[in-house]
């Protein structure tokens, strides 16, 4: 009898400009890490490689046998030990999953519910959207809560440069104009997500009483304006001094908790107010009735979420066969030049599980789960863990 064909990753991710001879010394890599060809190829990419693109993705099929291709851009790349932000270069995901049905679709919102949901119900989704789109990235959000609200889902909106055009996404026919990449997995292997928070709780949960869609009026009856106030005149000296801090607003995922933790809040940027009143401006809609807490930004909180949650995977799951991340620009810190070595997430990766192919982004927003649903977040890690599915034994009658 024939053995059962293995499931596989393999990643690369390579710092620099293009050049063909580098990209195909990583494709012909991941292609003898597969033992085979791959069923799937995610490439991550800087915008400079814009140019080069038609010559990137040739050299994908033909020396990384790669039939299908589906990627956008990356203000910052990671991958095994390493981490770069505002640097060029490209990061490969290759899967070999021979027992699963992948479909990649790009198009509209609309278009995805019709063609990748609502056909049937996938295991996972990891979905990359185009940050001038993001209100339809929000509708996407709502219906997948209301329609697939079992699916495990990962991802964000990507970056690239300083302009609007430097950001993009691609299949192997090359570019597309797009509001949304997504790619559907099911069946075949296990799937499992992770989501892990940039920021810490200051302060206390308070009542919004008074909002206006992303305006925040009142907050247990005071104006936001002044609680924040009264909250960063009480933060330590060095914190108001450090760069790498910054004050959010965490709106809660459920109310049903005896005592609000870190965990259950999903982060929104204070992108603006109006001071005279006292208001102020959120990334997203809130509502009277719901809870919130200031939060701050902060790169040891993060790095030991992160840490906690794979040290639990760890235990429970063992080690995966391979990870697909989404990482906020500024969470943690913000280093400029690449990375090598021990440090940052690329290193709590590395502490837990090895050497494990590993693949990733920078992002504007991650969308991943709390307590039990889909939201999209801020300073957040986002990511999908692909493991081996259990078996299971059928007893002989």
């Amino acid at each position: 009898m024939e053995a059962p064909q293995t499931n596989r990753c393999a990643s690369c991710c390579v710092l620099g400009t293009f050049k063909r001879e580098t990209v195909t010394k990583a494709a012909l890599a991941c292609l003898k890490k597969l033992e085979g060809d791959p069923d799937l190829v995610i490439a991550f990419v800087s915008s400079d490689f814009q140019n080069n693109l038609p010559e990137f993705l040739e050299i994908l099929q033909i020396d990384g046998h790669a039939r299908r291709i589906v990627g956008g851009t990356g203000a910052g790349l990671l991958g095994v030990k390493r981490e770069a932000s505002n640097y060029s270069g490209f990061s490969l995901f290759c899967m070999r999953f021979p027992r699963t049905n992948i479909d990649c679709f790009v198009g509209t919102e609309r278009d995805f519910f019709r063609e990748i949901v609502t056909k049937e119900d996938p295991d996972a989704c990891f979905v990359l959207g185009h940050p001038l789109r993001k209100e339809r990235l929000e509708q996407l959000i709502d219906g997948l809560n209301t329609y697939a609200p079992g699916v495990v889902t990962a991802g964000g909106w990507v970056t690239g440069g300083p302009g609007g055009d430097d950001v993009f996404f691609f299949t192997e026919a090359g570019l597309c104009d797009s509001e949304l990449l997504a790619v559907r997995l099911r069946g075949g292997v296990r799937i499992v997500s992770l989501l892990s928070q940039g920021c810490r709780p200051i302060g206390e949960p308070l009542v919004i009483t008074e909002a206006d869609h992303d305006r925040l009026i009142r907050i247990a009856g005071e104006k936001p304006f002044d609680v924040l106030q009264g909250l960063y005149a009480a933060l330590e000296q060095d914190l108001k001094l450090d760069k790498d801090y910054s004050i959010c607003a965490g709106v809660a995922a459920t109310e049903i908790v005896d005592e609000f933790r870190s965990g259950h809040f999903v982060v929104e940027q204070i992108i603006g107010g109006n001071l005279d009143r006292g208001q102020l401006k959120l990334s997203a809609p809130v509502r009277p009735g719901q809870t919130m807490q200031f939060q701050i930004s902060d790169p040891q909180a993060a790095a030991a979420d992160l840490a906690a949650k794979l040290r639990t995977l760890r235990d429970e799951l063992g080690t995966p066969i391979g990870v697909l991340l989404c990482r906020d620009r500024h969470r943690g810190s913000r280093n400029k030049a690449p990375i090598e070595g021990i440090l940052g997430d690329a290193a709590i990766f590395e502490e837990m599980f090895g050497k494990v192919p590993m693949s990733g982004l920078l992002t504007f927003a991650e969308i991943g789960p709390t307590c039990g649903a889909t939201f999209h977040h801020v300073r957040a890690l986002s990511g999908l863990l692909f493991y081996d599915p259990v078996e299971t034994v059928e007893a002989d009658s």
